[in-house]
């Protein structure tokens, strides 16, 4: 079995990814830092042989792809076609899992991860994206449905598993028996996989502070223009120059540019954002047969 863990980002995807590696021997996880030339075939960045597809997946029982660019990445269509190719040549069963979170939560999260808007706050984009039709790009990553339906189509939807944060943290044995389930893994390692924190945020009364991290604004910067594909295509097969560049981002990292605090969205903005994802979250529920209860009760709805 290939499981595609496809994201959405901020839904404990980097505390998977990290845990499988650490506690976990059995599954072939192949992801960020991990296999990567499978990863970017998949992105379309490289070409590989059959041969060399095949080569990922000898001797394994369960192999884990996860990487959770690959539910917002723009080339979507391009993205399903390689994992088909993927299937056919291991002559193996997928399936895609989506982890998702409340579309406020999931948005501000993001914003202030990647640092969108130094100098604004989130609700501003916000207001920027309803009465200037700005940011489409950002606020169109999150219609759920839309995105999901396209994986559906391409592997059946019998072979869709459709996961919530929130349960990680309102019905913890359920959430952890689910990914137990999902990846033929003992509930014990998954738990101590969940265990974990990574990216602790610092809370205030009204949101969290960040710091400004130099590699973060920079990353920006780099992946607003082209030459972020030129990397991933062409120099990132370079090691000399890949390590360059993951040693000058790690230093980067380190070097501050102060703090910033991050507003949450007020339950008026939440009220928005729910009803821009309205439509498209009733269609899931409905195609997908999923607890409506659920949603109302984890604020998507």
């Amino acid at each position: 079995m290939i499981i595609v863990h496809i994201g959405y980002p901020k839904t404990a995807t980097t505390t998977l990814q990290r845990g499988i590696v650490k506690f976990n021997n059995d599954i072939n996880y192949i992801g960020k830092d991990y296999k990567e030339d499978l990863l970017n075939f998949i992105y379309g960045y490289n070409n590989l042989s059959n041969r060399e597809i095949i080569s990922f997946f000898k001797g394994t029982k369960n192999t884990f792809i996860s990487n959770e660019e690959l539910s917002i990445n723009p080339n979507i269509d391009l993205i399903i076609n390689n994992i088909k190719k993927i299937a056919n040549i291991s002559n193996d069963n997928i399936k895609i899992v989506i982890s998702i979170r409340n579309h406020a939560d999931l948005i501000f999260s993001l914003y202030v991860q990647l640092l969108m808007g130094i100098k604004k706050q989130p609700s501003e984009y916000l207001r920027e994206y309803i009465e200037k039709e700005k940011h489409k790009d950002y606020f169109g990553l999150f219609f759920f449905y839309k995105n999901i339906t396209k994986f559906a189509e391409a592997f059946g939807k019998e072979n869709i598993e459709i996961i919530f944060y929130e349960d990680l943290k309102n019905d913890r044995n359920f959430y952890i028996k689910r990914w137990s389930e999902i990846l033929e893994v003992k509930k014990e390692i998954i738990d101590s996989i969940f265990l974990q924190e990574f990216n602790k945020k610092k809370k205030t009364d009204k949101g969290y502070l960040r710091k400004l991290d130099l590699g973060i604004i920079i990353g920006n910067i780099i992946y607003a223009t082209n030459f972020i594909e030129v990397y991933r295509r062409y120099l990132k097969k370079v090691d000399f120059i890949k390590n360059i560049f993951k040693k000058s981002y790690k230093a980067m990292l380190n070097i501050s540019l102060g703090e910033k605090e991050f507003k949450k969205f007020t339950q008026e903005e939440r009220d928005i954002i729910k009803s821009i994802y309205r439509d498209d979250t009733l269609k899931l529920i409905k195609t997908f047969n999923l607890d409506e209860n659920k949603f109302k009760k984890y604020s998507y709805l």
